[in-house]
């Protein structure tokens, strides 16, 4: 029995222990630093996890749950969420989301100037080439709702949110004309966009160079439809300094006229993000502390998105949970290798099951499509 005990504690200390299937919980996260997504100081605690949500946050013996993860010395926090990727094809052609969920990423919001859906007129045949010569992958859907049929059938390691792309419902509508819509015109686009948020859209998005969209009625009618069924605009500053005032002025009139929430979205760096921010500006340039770092890419993007239960550590919501290690926390990815996993991020679930355990990939595709606040059976 001595013997039994400490193999147990050195398991325990090493990272990830198993216990008999009679624990109380599927996943205990003990002595943890938690950071809890709100920007408050961080305390210590464990957490338990059931059925793919947090159950209890407080004192838990490793002992009660099936697997136990030892987050001595570590932080623990939401999962992070980015509201800007271009991910739609990759999570079909490969679900496991190596270079997402590797840096933390629980959540993935897919949809800019391009978007799964909808996609008819001249954008269906367009976008079937392009990931044809891109993936070598045959698309066979046309709907938000299509996607969602075919990313929940194979699989997918991290959650998925859509965004539609307004630039796209217009060439559907008109094709590949450079003009105004016409009112009648109009009219079907927004029919397009109302389709997309009762089948789960979050909202629409939208990237513009040059000073940013060129018809604001067609963007404000857009817009006001989803808004109306609790979406929000996203549009990428695409930019980057040119012309980016004008960008800016743009998409702020949107939100004033249509009363939809906007985000400013930046850059996308896909292997490193979110541990580039936590060990350069947290850890080494100390421009902004740990807890509010955590908060911008937690609880603030899922405020954005209206989620009710997730982007915070706290009894009931999903167990979308990143362990890493403050200290070592870093992005590696270079410009001669940007394909390289960051360092420091130990542990990661998704739905509360582990995806990342002591830094590699287990292979398990828990996500979920995340549907819009207008989605309707």
């Amino acid at each position: 029995m001595k013997k039994m005990g400490i193999a147990v504690l050195s398991a325990l200390a090493l990272g990830v222990v198993a216990f008999p299937q009679q624990a109380l919980y599927d996943v205990v996260i003990h002595d943890g630093m938690i950071i809890d997504g709100t920007g408050n100081p961080w305390y210590r605690a464990d957490i338990g996890i059931t059925g793919g949500r947090i159950q209890k946050i407080g004192t838990i013996p490793p002992s009660a749950g099936r697997k136990a993860i030892n987050a001595s010395g570590k932080a623990v926090s939401p999962g992070f969420i980015d509201l800007h990727t271009h991910s739609d094809i990759p999570v079909l052609v490969d679900g496991t989301a190596q270079s997402a969920v590797r840096q933390g990423v629980t959540l993935d919001v897919i949809g800019e100037s391009a978007s799964v859906a909808p996609l008819e007129g001249v954008v269906l045949e367009e976008f079937k080439k392009e990931q044809k010569r891109l993936y070598n992958f045959d698309v066979d859907w046309t709907t938000v709702s299509g996607y969602i049929q075919r990313l929940q059938k194979q699989g997918v390691s991290i959650n998925i949110a859509i965004s539609v792309a307004p630039q796209q419902i217009k060439r559907a509508v008109i094709g590949y004309q450079n003009r105004p819509a016409t009112p009648e015109e109009i009219v079907r686009m927004k029919k397009l966009v109302e389709q997309a948020m009762l089948e789960g859209a979050v909202g629409i998005a939208s990237a513009f160079n040059g000073g940013g969209y060129d018809n604001p009625e067609e963007m404000f009618e857009m817009a006001a439809v989803a808004a109306q069924y609790g979406g929000y605009y996203a549009t990428h500053v695409g930019s980057e300094g040119y012309q980016l005032t004008e960008e800016i002025k743009k998409a702020i009139q949107v939100s004033e006229v249509t009363h939809i929430p906007i985000h400013g979205l930046p850059h996308p760096r896909s292997f490193g993000t979110n541990p580039r921010v936590l060990g350069k500006y947290v850890r080494e340039e100390r421009v902004i502390l740990l807890e509010d770092a955590v908060r911008k890419m937690t609880s603030l993007p899922a405020q954005i998105m209206r989620l009710k239960d997730r982007g915070m550590l706290r009894e009931g919501y999903w167990a979308d949970i990143v362990v890493f290690d403050p200290k070592m926390v870093k992005d590696v990815a270079t410009f001669e290798k940007p394909k390289q996993y960051p360092a420091g991020i130990e542990h990661v679930l998704v739905n509360g099951i582990v995806v990342v355990e002591s830094g590699n990939h287990t292979g398990a595709k828990p996500g979920k499509a995340i549907l819009g606040p207008g989605f309707r059976e």
